[in-house]
């Protein structure tokens, strides 16, 4: 039996756009919280439940229910109970029989895969009741209260998309049709127009990437970090540590980063972290296909006096030390790094969180991260939206200056939760939440998980094929676009080796 908090106040303000958490035009931060946001340095309420239900929307079906008592719950977890099914991310009932749930909300109920039986709000409401002071309880998982299982296990946003599936036994691809539905994103491999991928052979799968054998030689050693495998730490990395500053340093005075020497020494570094064994000299390295005598003489400088003279200079320096301090902060990169000491580290560390609506809910993935970002907030998890981006969902895969890859993108700052139980101070990490249409989660994934020579190299190769890649693969010829379901099978369409994602490391 539930038992019953104070509830909260009425969350008029609980759908407000996540945008409205940015920044204004001057970089500072609006105080621009709704009063049922909780205040970012404190925990919910004591008296109140925890809103598990935050950001969330239900059209509850009254047949068997009693719709007052179901409405509280949804409205005291931080939910809103629209009259609308088609505004609702989550539909609630009692009823069970198809051919009712049919006569109330209409023929296409066997499709709903966000139809659930009113149990989940139920379960939800014990679980917020039952939550340790300071935490925040998990929801059910959904699987366990679908009231029917969705016909067809894809759906797809245009009547003609064609998917292309793993290689068949005679390593060509199979291509399976995709169900429609109402929504359109632009042109993808479809049926009228015919992608290269199902008129060429395809080769059969090869063994995933494995470290070189510590006799290779160094001349099969390929140049393309897309073809070799780049563990994160290497036998020579202190060779490339020492190194390192010099093109860093010089990164920060070519804005553009188009400088052919700092690439060179990039490319440099990046083959030594395919090297199985320790180098021996730089007459050894230049045996390498990227290693020239400028970074063979920096080798040899190393091995004999155990550092490199100039890249000592360039890191005790005052100058070196404040402009990587500068480039560390999010919207400040090298360009403005070195502005700013005059008048980036080339990455903040964050942690990348890809996701995608689950199966049968594709449709679902609009809005879906301003709707978590909020929910988040609304938690206390999130503190901060730094920057938000939407993709144009008529225009899939084309990049615009303030979109890369025509993702959905939050950068956030993320509270961690607190140590012990007695502890005030909690930890701020920076995370990326990214947001994939399904049938581009993998492309998504690994446009996302590579490092940047990798993600680069990635690209040209692509190219050299006859594709574009940029979070999905391009036909560049037929501008048609190619969604496959795996990592692992967008390399073997490229006619890679799979490369594990610690393997991608391919920077210096």
């Amino acid at each position: 039996m539930s038992t019953s908090r104070p509830a909260l106040a009425r969350h008029a303000s609980s759908h407000a756009s996540a945008a409205s958490l940015t920044s204004n035009d001057d970089g500072d931060r609006e105080d621009t919280h709704p009063s049922p946001y909780p205040d970012v340095d404190a925990d919910i309420d004591d008296g109140a439940l925890v809103p598990v239900l935050a950001e969330l929307t239900f059209y509850v079906v009254p047949a068997k229910l009693d719709l007052a008592s179901t409405r509280a719950r949804i409205e005291e977890l931080g939910g809103r109970v629209v009259g609308n099914k088609a505004e609702a991310r989550i539909v609630v009932t009692a009823l069970k029989g198809r051919p009712r749930l049919e006569r109330v909300l209409g023929s296409g109920v066997a499709t709903m895969a966000n139809l659930l039986s009113s149990t989940f709000i139920t379960d939800a409401y014990d679980l917020a009741n039952s939550a340790p002071r300071g935490t925040i309880p998990h929801l059910p998982n959904r699987e366990g209260y679908r009231v029917l299982r969705p016909s067809g296990a894809r759906t797809s946003r245009d009547p003609s998309v064609e998917i292309i599936e793993p290689p068949g036994q005679e390593g060509r691809p199979v291509k399976r049709a995709r169900l429609a539905d109402d929504a359109v994103t632009g042109t993808v491999a479809s049926a009228s127009s015919t992608s290269s991928a199902s008129s060429t052979s395809y080769p059969p799968p090869k063994p995933d990437m494995t470290p070189y054998p510590t006799d290779i030689r160094f001349k099969d050693i390929p140049r393309l970090c897309v073809e070799r495998p780049s563990p994160l730490d290497c036998v020579n990395q202190d060779i490339i540590d020492a190194i390192k500053p010099i093109y860093l340093e010089r990164e920060f005075d070519e804005h553009a980063q188009k400088n052919s020497n700092i690439l060179s020494y990039r490319r440099s570094m990046s083959i030594l972290k395919s090297v199985p064994r320790r180098i021996k000299s730089g007459t050894e390295a230049r045996k390498l296909v990227d290693v020239g005598a400028k970074v063979a003489q920096r080798i040899d400088e190393y091995l004999s006096t155990g550092i490199v003279a100039e890249s000592a200079s360039i890191v005790s320096s005052a100058r070196y030390k404040a402009m990587t301090e500068f480039a560390s902060i999010y919207t400040i990169g090298q360009a403005t790094a070195a502005e700013l000491y005059r008048r980036g580290k080339l990455t903040t560390s964050d942690v990348d969180v890809i996701f995608t609506p689950g199966a049968g809910d594709e449709r679902q993935d609009k809005g879906m991260i301003k709707a978590l970002c909020s929910r988040l907030f609304r938690l206390g998890i999130v503190t901060h939206v730094l920057h938000m981006t939407t993709r144009d969902p008529t225009n899939p895969l084309h990049s615009n200056p303030s979109n890369f890859d025509n993702l959905d993108k939050a950068f956030v700052i993320l509270r961690l939760p607190k140590h012990t139980p007695t502890s005030r101070a909690r930890l701020h990490r920076r995370v990326d939440l990214i947001c994939a249409p399904r049938e581009r989660y993998a492309a998504a994934t690994l446009s996302w998980s590579g490092s940047m020579m990798f993600e680069r190299d990635l690209r040209r190769y692509a190219e050299d094929k006859g594709y574009k890649f940029r979070a999905g693969v391009i036909d560049r010829n037929t501008n048609v676009e190619i969604n496959l379901p795996t990592e692992r099978d967008i390399f073997g369409f490229l006619g890679l080796t799979y490369v594990p994602p610690e393997l991608r490391n391919a920077d210096g």
